[in-house]
């Protein structure tokens, strides 16, 4: 059976044993087991034609002068560990809870956001997204409750992810997790 959640509430629900193991953004919960599968970068997400748009990376810096449009609480924690690398916190004028919304507000011109960019792949926008720079990532993992306490199903299915893992790592010679597409 498959549920779906924000971290906060996957993490509860391993520390309770409602559920085996669960996709998590690094660092999981204390106790928790983690698997780190892929590197996710942070992208700068800016209405077309802004000044910004223009330059091929965009600074922590520049992006403190601006509105910004943030995720709402039970999703933000890549964005906070993203915002902790401005030198001041942005003026944030929409808090929304809802990817799309954000990037469609962004559009718009109604500000400028931070989003990772599994969120933002593929999908059709006139938004400009740019890397950061410095440049901020995200891990993405599996967690589980430590071994002594998953069935043998679960522990199976972990070390095929570990293998199958380390097996793409030994192709891509620069060592990077599948799917990353800065390294971090």
């Amino acid at each position: 059976r498959l549920r779906g959640g924000d971290y906060e509430q996957i993490g509860h629900w391993l520390e309770r044993g409602e559920i085996d193991c669960g996709f998590l953004s690094a660092p999981a919960p204390e106790g928790l087991s983690f698997l780190p599968l892929l590197h996710d970068p942070m992208l700068a997400v800016l209405p077309p034609g802004h000044p910004l748009a223009a330059e091929n990376t965009v600074s922590c810096e520049a992006l403190a002068c601006e509105d910004f449009i943030s995720l709402g609480t039970g999703g933000d924690y890549d964005l906070r560990r993203a915002l902790a690398l401005l030198p001041s916190q942005p003026r944030v004028k929409y808090t929304l809870h809802d990817d799309l919304s954000i990037v469609a507000m962004v559009a718009a011109g109604q500000g400028v956001s931070i989003m990772p960019a599994l969120v933002l792949r593929g999908l059709q926008t006139t938004a400009a997204l740019r890397p950061l720079q410095p440049p901020c990532c995200r891990v993405l993992g599996i967690a589980s409750r430590p071994r002594r306490y998953i069935s043998p199903a679960v522990s199976r299915f972990l070390d095929y992810l570990s293998h199958a893992l380390a097996e793409l790592l030994v192709e891509d010679p620069q060592g990077s997790p599948p799917f990353a597409t800065a390294h971090c």
